[in-house]
């Protein structure tokens, strides 16, 4: 027996009044992938993100996740997710939310594996308010993994970390897809999807315009050609 896909889109429509930010865009993740959905800001990224967490109620199409409704798959703890403009609670410590969280699901990931995984060491004592940005984005990774989720989405993941951050934070990502985790981010980073992704999906428009591993991308790319024709008297230098 075939095992459902981790994402199933199909001809997803979502519009702002009478602006189109995702039109008719279509997506199929196998579990155990790793995807990154690259494009530029506005390009439908995060709102396609959304609407797989059932966060807004699209205009048109469908969407599977592990073989069920968004909704269904969140309400069984299938769907971790860390946001672009995630929050923490102020005035509590961070071993305090971890706690919170865990304790939400029937079958929580071990502390331990948690605090190592997501490179919050040292951190769990600490007020949220004292983090910086690079730790919140830790801290806010381990509460989408606390409930050990076979996907795991993610926005713009590394938009508040330096280099070594997002290295470290990447290398993460490669440890979770060993694992056995469907991993899908979003990002406007050439770089961080050639390093991470098995498979990049460009989203231009709300729609996808291209697909396949970062060096067929490349590859593609590197045979195009741009022709013009100059007008009278136009310097070409």
């Amino acid at each position: 027996m075939t095992s459902a896909p981790a994402l199933d889109i199909s001809g997803l429509t979502v519009r702002y009044g009478e602006t189109v930010a995702v039109d008719g865009l279509d997506l199929t993740v196998p579990a155990g992938q790793t995807v990154a959905l690259l494009g530029p800001n506005g390009a439908g990224k995060s709102t396609t993100v959304n609407a797989v967490l059932g966060l807004l109620r699209p205009d048109a199409g469908r969407i599977q996740v592990l073989g069920r409704t968004p909704l269904d798959a969140i309400r069984a703890g299938s769907v971790g997710a860390m946001l672009q403009h995630g929050g923490l609670p102020s005035e509590a410590r961070v071993g305090e939310v971890i706690d919170l969280v865990r304790r939400s699901f029937p079958t929580a990931w071990p502390l331990d594996d948690l605090v190592a995984t997501a490179g919050i060491e040292g951190l769990l004592a600490r007020p949220v308010d004292a983090l910086s940005g690079g730790q919140r984005q830790r801290v806010l990774l381990a509460l989408a993994l606390a409930g050990e989720p076979p996907l795991l989405l993610l926005d713009e993941p590394t938009s508040a970390m330096d280099v070594e951050g997002r290295r470290a934070f990447w290398t993460t990502m490669r440890g979770l897809a060993g694992r056995g985790h469907t991993v899908v981010f979003a990002t406007h980073h050439l770089e961080e999807a050639d390093a991470v992704a098995d498979r990049v999906v460009v989203v231009a428009g709300g729609r996808v315009v291209a697909d396949g591993s970062a060096a067929q991308l490349k590859a593609g790319g590197a045979t195009r050609r741009i022709s013009f024709t100059a007008g009278p008297g136009q310097d070409l230098d």
